[in-house]
């Protein structure tokens, strides 16, 4: 109910903290409520709520949005990315789609945009390499004479974050 359209935008002062909220409590849904909220937030976007048009609303909308992979929210986050030269916004999608699993589009990034990328960008890169397996960790080796100091202390912190089990946090 708080998801629906003409709800979402009275909620508009508070759209941040409904966001978070969703991002919080979304791993203690059921499959079929995760699966109603994802439908919402997906017709959020698709209608074109005036509350996404600010960055702001819109990267705390992608973090919520991160819980699931489907089809319909991959190709959103791939048209946001494609849409925005927003450097936060581009890095979060990067994150989800790491986290995802998008082998396919995490490979073309790093193939045509990886070179044009922000630094916020390219260390999120960095991180979501861990999920081309192989093909990441030869990606890795390659570039990593190309990185300044702080894209290797977020290599290393990874890599020792990876080893201990933890995974991508969005």
């Amino acid at each position: 109910m708080l998801l629906n359209p003409q709800n979402v935008m009275t909620l508009a002062p508070v759209f941040v903290t409904l966001m978070r909220v969703i991002k919080g409590l979304y791993p203690q849904f059921s499959a079929e409520f995760q699966m109603v909220v994802d439908d919402r937030l997906c017709s959020l976007y698709q209608t074109e709520c005036p509350v996404l048009a600010v960055d702001l609303n819109l990267a705390y909308f992608l973090q919520a949005f991160a819980g699931n992979r489907s089809k319909q929210k991959e190709e959103i986050a791939i048209q946001i990315y494609d849409s925005t030269r927003n450097h936060l916004l581009r890095r979060l999608i990067i994150l989800i789609m790491s986290r995802w699993k998008s082998y396919q589009w995490l490979t073309d990034v790093k193939m045509n945009d990886y070179g044009a990328m922000s630094i916020f960008e390219k260390r999120a890169f960095i991180i979501a390499s861990y999920a081309l397996g192989d093909e990441g960790r030869h990606w890795r080796e390659f570039s990593k004479d190309t990185w300044f100091p702080p894209e290797v202390m977020v290599r290393d912190w990874f890599a020792a974050r990876r080893q201990q089990g933890g995974d991508i946090v969005v």
